[in-house]
């Protein structure tokens, strides 16, 4: 992947503005209330996943801590530099399941909410309208050992997505 895509990919990624970012203020922020089969459908993240891009790799590992929480791990690599990270939580509040992202240097650190809009056994997908970008987050299963994710919306006034094709570790 050139550098310049990357860069864009970095840009793009998570952008900086703090629209759509979860208030840990609100108390309705730290309620959870679990439907325990709700976060079943995504299950199948569960493992460590990587692309098989050479210049730069993307690495995601996920992990289920409890009926009503998955935690992810998101990095970008490059020999042996990490170029950007993030902290993803899967976690049922109100009977929604919600893919929650925080990066450190964007959106003062403060994690993003997207409400899971669909869900099949081979797909998930993630929403937050308010967001600058990504407005939507998708998983797709293409086999036991291959998945392609997506991040798309608008930016810049314009419809844009990057997918990431990654295969079991």
């Amino acid at each position: 992947m050139p550098l310049k895509s990357v860069s864009f990919l970095f840009v793009f990624l998570f952008s900086c503005t703090s629209k759509g970012v979860e208030d840990k203020s609100s108390p309705v922020a730290n309620i959870i209330l679990a439907d325990k089969s709700l976060l079943k459908p995504t299950e199948w993240l569960q493992g460590e996943w990587q692309s098989e891009a050479a210049e730069v790799q993307v690495l995601e590992t996920w992990r289920v801590v409890s009926d009503s929480l998955m935690e992810g791990q998101s990095c970008f690599v490059r020999g042996q530099d990490t170029l950007s990270k993030e902290s993803v939580r899967l976690e049922v509040r109100q009977n929604t399941v919600f893919y929650i992202p925080t990066v450190s240097n964007q959106n003062g650190g403060r994690p993003v909410p997207f409400q899971m809009t669909f869900s099949s056994p081979n797909s998930l997908v993630f929403e937050n309208p308010l967001h600058d970008f990504p407005q939507k987050i998708s998983y797709k299963k293409i086999a036991q050992d291959s998945l392609i994710a997506e991040i798309s919306g608008v930016a810049g006034g314009k419809p844009n997505s990057i997918q990431f094709k990654l295969v079991r570790k």
